[in-house]
């Protein structure tokens, strides 16, 4: 066991450390070798906060990364309307970010950004439970209708007519934080330009006039308020930056630009950051306000892990523009095959010593066999995971592991092949050990008496 645990730590740290170079990395190999056991093992030795999908052929931009989804419109219509959304990728790089960010601030200043946040969110709650009316400069009037989970706050202007405008809770902190600098709704349009590093001429939003007046009913309220809180756990937690592992399981399964569409671009190692800041498909429709409002890009603290089976047919090989922004790592069934040492992988039914060394000669003769196979490879090994079927309460538990398990594998491997019903004899033969196989893939000589001879 202790060999095991030492083989497992040594590929585990390999792999990490191939990783946290190149920030993207694709474990291949043969089937049933442990690659996305592998790929969570070394998300949990870095630390990492992970996220698990696994790709499909009918797997696209719009699960990964945005796209328009079907939406109640707010307020009081029945009506549906679209929405832009993130995808999956896109949503998990927010966090990342999200805890990049406040890494780089003092727990002093979380702590008064989340009293703030606090604040604000909890009057704008009461206005939106008292439907309070709140007018604008022009006149009209509005209402806040809705704040969702990602902080958007929907503002619906009661005037006949005037289409609903959204606002983000982290604008409006932001603003408030220079509120002495606020006495016009052009001073907060001049300030959002600076922000933006835009040498443009301001011009006027109609969402500033919506934060222009909510600003002038809640500042005078906070400010009168002595608002602070104590330092807690969750506080000091976000003080500290974490590394983000996503997680692709079955990557050659999808489309893959397709998928990432403009994101080849943002996911190359070099481009990590900023600097590989790109514009999405729908970046016209992300809200002020969001962490990605003038482009996406990709955290320094989010890595990539995908898991593929080399062989698999149902799908069009990898193209280059991917490739070449991924480390490829081969996970062969011999470097894996220690998992059939551990009892955990047995769920409680592990077999004696002696039927898991006898499984491991049956594994190793059947896969060298399937080398010395024209057309076959090391990419069509088995990996010991299908070993793992076997099933001690049977009373014929090797023949069951080859009829229900191996036998059909093996037989779509030759498919096609000449003389491919002799070929699946000969493996048979291999995995009972009748017949003994080096690992170039030659058959052993036996002398009359059955046995190998050297």
């Amino acid at each position: 066991l202790k060999e095991y645990e030492d083989k497992k730590m040594e590929l585990q740290n390999k792999c990490k450390n191939l990783l946290e170079h190149s920030s993207n990395i694709i474990l291949h190999g043969a089937p049933g070798t442990g690659k996305t056991y592998l790929a969570r093992q070394i998300a949990e030795s870095m630390g990492a906060e992970t996220c698990f999908v696994q790709f499909h052929p009918s797997y696209d931009y719009t699960d990964f990364v945005e796209g328009l989804r079907p939406s109640p419109k707010k307020g009081n219509s029945d009506e549906i309307g679209f929405e832009r959304m993130d995808g999956v990728f896109k949503d998990f790089c927010q966090t990342a970010l999200d805890n990049c960010n406040k890494s780089k601030k003092t727990l002093s200043e979380l702590e008064q950004e989340q009293s703030l946040n606090s604040e604000i969110i909890s009057y704008l709650n009461n206005f939106i439970t008292k439907m309070e009316k709140i007018s604008l400069t022009d006149g009209s009037e509005f209402v806040i209708s809705a704040i969702n989970t990602k902080g958007q706050i929907f503002f619906e202007n009661i005037t006949k007519g005037i289409k609903p405008e959204n606002g983000n809770i982290n604008k409006l902190v932001e603003l408030y934080k220079v509120k002495d600098k606020i006495s016009t709704v052009s001073d907060i349009t001049g300030i959002v330009r600076v922000a933006r590093k835009e040498n443009t001429i301001p011009y006027q939003r109609q969402v500033d006039s919506y934060y222009f007046a909510v600003l002038q009913r809640i500042k005078d309220l906070i400010d009168s308020k002595a608002v602070s809180v104590q330092p807690t756990n969750e506080i000091e937690n976000e003080n500290k930056k974490k590394n983000f592992v996503f997680i692709i399981d079955e990557i050659n399964r999808g489309e893959m630009s397709k998928i990432f569409g403009e994101l080849f671009f943002s996911i190359d190692p070099g481009y990590r950051g900023e600097k590989g800041k790109i514009s999405t498909q729908y970046q016209n429709l992300v809200d002020e306000g969001d962490a990605f409002y003038d482009g996406f890009y990709v955290p320094e603290n989010v890595y990539i892990i995908g898991t593929m089976n080399d062989i698999d047919r149902n799908v069009e090989s990898m193209d280059f523009a991917i490739r070449r922004r991924f480390a490829f790592r081969e996970i062969t069934a011999t470097e894996t095959q220690g998992m059939l040492d551990n009892s955990e992988s047995w769920n409680g039914n592990k077999p004696s010593d002696e039927i898991i060394k006898a499984m491991k000669n049956r594994m190793n003769n059947l896969n060298n066999a399937i080398s010395g196979i024209e057309g076959l490879s090391s990419a069509y090994h088995i990996g010991a995971a299908y070993f793992l079927k076997y099933d001690s309460k049977s009373t014929t538990p090797f023949e069951d592991l080859w009829n229900y398990h191996l036998k059909p594998l093996l037989q779509e491997y030759l498919r096609g092949m000449e003389g491919a019903e002799q070929k699946l004899k000969d493996l048979e033969a291999a995995y009972n050990l009748q017949k003994q196989y080096d690992e170039n893939g030659k058959e052993k000589e036996q002398n009359q008496q059955g046995q190998v001879t050297q």
